[in-house]
Parts: C-alpha cells; sequence; structure tokens
C-alpha cells in the first residue's frame, strides 16, 4: 500500500519532467536557430556537421548535459544517503539508549506503584488515611521548604558568581588602567629621551658650529703667524745681508788693520832697537857723569897747582865744556827719544786695544752671523712646519666641515624622524589618556554598582538567612510532626498486625 502510491508519484513526476525537457527543448532549438540565423553568412555554419545534421549533434551533446547532471546528483544523493544513514544510526543508538531508559524508569516507577497500592490498601484497612495524607502534605511542604532553600541557595551563588565577576571585571580593568599607566610613563619616558636627544643635538650642533669658527679662526691666525714670520724671514735676510756686507768690510778693515799691525810691529822692533841704544848711551853718559864727578873732586884737590901746569892743562879745559855741550845735547836727544818712545808706547798700546776690540767685534759679528744662520735655519724649518700645519689644518677642516655637514644631515634625518615619533607618541598619549578617561569613567561606574550590588548582596543575604532560618525551622517543626507521625504509623501498623493475627 505505501509502495504504490510512491510509484505513482515517482511516474508522475517522470512525466512532468520529460513535458518540461521537451518544452526547454524546443525552447533551446529556437533560440539557436534565432541565433544562427542572425550570424552574418562567413560565421553561420553549415547545414550539418562535417556530413552529420545538426539535429542529432545538439541532440547528444544535451544528451550528454543531461547525463553529466544526472551523474552529479547521483553522486551528491549517494554522499548525502551516506551522511543520512550515519545520522540514522546515531539517531538510532540514541533511540535505543534512551528507550532502555524509560523502560528502568518505567520498572522502578511500576514499582513503587506497587508499593504505594500496598500501602495505600494496608492504610484503608487501617483507617489512616488522614494521617497519611497528612504526613503527605507536610512532606510536600517539606519538599517545596527544601525546594525553596535550595532555589534561595541558586540565587546566593549565582549573586556570588554576579559579584565574583564584577571583582574580577573590577580586576581587569584595574590591571588594565595599571597597563595604560605604564605605557603612559613610558611614553612619558620616551618623550624625555626624545627632549634629551634633541637637546643633546643642538648642543651637538652648537659645538661643530663652535669648533668650526675656531678652526676658523686658528687658521686665520695661523696664516697670519705664516705671514709675519715670512715678513720677519725677509727683514733677517735683508739684516743677514747688511751682516754679511759689514762683516766683508771688517774683514777689509781687519787686513787693513793686521798690514798695519805689521807695519807697527817692524816700527815697534826698530823703536825698541832704538830705546836698547838709547838705554847703552845712557848708561854711558852715566858713567861719564860719576867720571866727570870724581875729576871735579880730584881738581877740587889739586886747586893750588902750578901755573906752568894750568897752560898744559889749557886745552883739557877747552875739551871739558865741549864734552859737557855734547852730554846736555846728548840728554835732550834722549829725552826726545824717551818721549818718542813714551808716545809710541801709547800708540802701541791704542792700536792694540784697537786691535783688540776689533778681534772682539770680529767673534762677536761670527757669533751673531752664527746665531743668525740658526736663527734662519730654525725659522726656515719653523716656516716649513707652519705651513705643513697649515695644510693639515686645512685638511682638517675640510674633514671637519664635511664631516659637519653629514653629521647636520644625519641629525636633520634624525630629527624629522623623531619630530614624527613624538607627533604619533603625543597622538598615542592623547588617545591613552581618552581611554584611561574612558576605564576611569567605567571604573568608578563598575565601582558604584560593585557598590550597590554589595549592599543588595548583604541586604538579600540577610533576607535569606531570615527566611532560611524561618524554613530551618519550619523544617524542623515539619520533621518532629512527621517523626511523630511515622511514629503514629508504626504504632497503628503494629495494631492492624495484631488486629489481624487476632
Amino acid at each position: 500500500m505505501a509502495e504504490h502510491p510512491a510509484s505513482e508519484q515517482f511516474s508522475s513526476e517522470a512525466a512532468d519532467f520529460q513535458t518540461a525537457a521537451e518544452a526547454y527543448y524546443t525552447i533551446a532549438v529556437e533560440k539557436v536557430k534565432d541565433v544562427v540565423s542572425s550570424l552574418p553568412d562567413d560565421i553561420r555554419p553549415g547545414p550539418d556537421l562535417y556530413g552529420v545534421p545538426w539535429e542529432p549533434v545538439i541532440v547528444s551533446s544535451l544528451v550528454g548535459l543531461v547525463t553529466v547532471l544526472l551523474f552529479t546528483c547521483r553522486c551528491y544523493s549517494s554522499v548525502k544517503s551516506r551522511m543520512y544513514r550515519s545520522k540514522e544510526h546515531w539517531m538510532a543508538a540514541q533511540v535505543t539508549q534512551l528507550l532502555d531508559e524509560k523502560c528502568k524508569v518505567l520498572e522502578t516507577l511500576s514499582k513503587c506503584q506497587q508499593e504505594y497500592d500496598e500501602l495505600e490498601d494496608s492504610l484503608r484497612d487501617s483507617g489512616v488515611l488522614a494521617q497519611t495524607q497528612k504526613t503527605e502534605h507536610l512532606e510536600m511542604k517539606a519538599g517545596q521548604l527544601e525546594n525553596a532553600k535550595k532555589e534561595l541557595e541558586r540565587d546566593l551563588d549565582h549573586l556570588k558568581d554576579q559579584l565574583d565577576q564584577q571583582k574580577q571585571h573590577k580586576k581587569e580593568q584595574e590591571r588594565r588602567i595599571a597597563v595604560l599607566e605604564e605605557s603612559m610613563a613610558t611614553f612619558e619616558e620616551e618623550s624625555k629621551d626624545l627632549q634629551s636627544q634633541d637637546e643633546q643635538a643642538q648642543t651637538t650642533l652648537k659645538i661643530y658650529s663652535m669648533n668650526s669658527e675656531r678652526l676658523q679662526r686658528n687658521l686665520e691666525t695661523v696664516g697670519e703667524e705664516n705671514t709675519l714670520l715670512q715678513e720677519s724671514n725677509a727683514q733677517l735676510r735683508q739684516q743677514v745681508e747688511g751682516w754679511a756686507e759689514r762683516v766683508n768690510e771688517l774683514e777689509a778693515e781687519m787686513q787693513r788693520c793686521e798690514v798695519t799691525f805689521s807695519g807697527m810691529q817692524q816700527d815697534v822692533v826698530n823703536k825698541d832697537e832704538r830705546i836698547m841704544s838709547l838705554t847703552d848711551c845712557l848708561l854711558k853718559m852715566k858713567a861719564w857723569d860719576s867720571d866727570l864727578e870724581e875729576e871735579e873732586g880730584a881738581e877740587k884737590e889739586t886747586s893750588n897747582g902750578a901755573r906752568g901746569k894750568e897752560k898744559e892743562n889749557g886745552r883739557g879745559g877747552v875739551t871739558d865744556p865741549q864734552g859737557h855741550f855734547q852730554k846736555v845735547q846728548m840728554l835732550i836727544y834722549a829725552a826726545k827719544l824717551n818721549a818718542d818712545l813714551k808716545s809710541v808706547d801709547e800708540d802701541k798700546d791704542r792700536v792694540f786695544a784697537k786691535l783688540n776690540d776689533e778681534v772682539k767685534a770680529k767673534e762677536d759679528l761670527q757669533v751673531s752671523i752664527k746665531e743668525l744662520e740658526n736663527e734662519k735655519l730654525s725659522l726656515h724649518s719653523d716656516a716649513e712646519h707652519y705651513s705643513d700645519q697649515v695644510q693639515r689644518l686645512q685638511q682638517k677642516l675640510q674633514i671637519m666641515t664635511e664631516m659637519y655637514q653629514e653629521n647636520e644631515l644625519k641629525l636633520h634625518r634624525l630629527l624629522t624622524v623623531e619630530e614624527k615619533e613624538r607627533l604619533q607618541k603625543e597622538e598615542k598619549l592623547n588617545k591613552a589618556d581618552k581611554n584611561i578617561a574612558l576605564a576611569m569613567e567605567e571604573l568608578n561606574n563598575y565601582r558604584q554598582r560593585a557598590e550597590e550590588m554589595e549592599e543588595e548582596l548583604d541586604k538579600s543575604k540577610q533576607a535569606y538567612h531570615t527566611q532560611i532560618s524561618a524554613h530551618e525551622k519550619k523544617a524542623h517543626n515539619n520533621w518532629l510532626a512527621a517523626r511523630a507521625a511515622e511514629r503514629d504509623l508504626t504504632d497503628i501498623r503494629r495494631e492492624n498486625a495484631l488486629m489481624r493475627q487476632k
């Protein structure tokens, strides 16, 4: 019965599919004909395809397309059926498990029902059904109170969970605030570092500019010193030339002095010889004077001589005045010679002093010439040293200017990068400040809510404690009543048993 309608439904669906396929086929053929007729003559296909008409070609292509579609549908249905089978197996296992559990529950329920029926029968027999109903009512109330207590405990646990969640959320907010404060502190430190780096860069720029200015001033001073040294070198060269001319003149004068000195030495030798001869003459004259004095003494002794003898001695008297005159002339000549000798000695002393002065002047000039030559060499070496130093300073200045330009470019780049980073960090700090403000507002709101919830929780705890204490009292009273009812029930059962035995 169930399979027959399914086959009829399948046949009706197949007929519908066939009619739909024929309709689609006719529409497709018409569309293809319209498209082919709209094509130009050079692209329009012929009446057949390689000797085969177009209709079987189109039909075969459509059949192939339909077969491909059917194959894909079949594959999809097979995969889907496998999935459905696996799902049906799992559901069947679940249903069987549930049925087993249901059977177990029904068995326990039937056992409980039997026991209940037995107890009800026994209670009906004993006539204590009212008491059992009362105990059941009390037990139901106790169960309700227990359920209410459990619900209150669940509500209390739920409130505790909410409070714990709020505390955790509060801790999370505090942790986020601490992280934001740390990030703000780090951002402030980074901004301070950037400011210090900026200041250091500015100080380094100032130092580089000061160094370049100092080097320029040093270069100018060295150039001025070089020009002064060159001028002093030229002056010293002129002085050396003047001193050389002076030395040549002094050497010529020295030669003249030497010639005159040699002549004067010759004169001195001659005058020495004359002086020696004059001294000999003076000695002889002194000897003569002594002889004359002796003769005069002898004449005094012989003053009383004879007149004859005076005639004889007349020639001697005549000769004695002539001898005295010669002696006087010789003395005058000796005095003149002595004066000439003294003048010659004075001239000699003057010439020797002048010669010594000239020799000392020559030695001083030679020493000064050597000193000037040494000074010239030292000045030449100093000039070479200063020229080398100027070249080195120029090279250093060029290198320092290049380094200064490179460092200036690097510092400019670093400053631009640091400025961008500083702006970005300021934006981040502003965003962080906004986030911190929002977080502080949320934290204050959460704190207010937490305080309100804590107050509500305290109030609810107090109310629940009062309710629980009241329910516990009621449960205790109900338990006492149930115990009394149980005792009465046991007594009734005993009485019933005794009645049955009787």
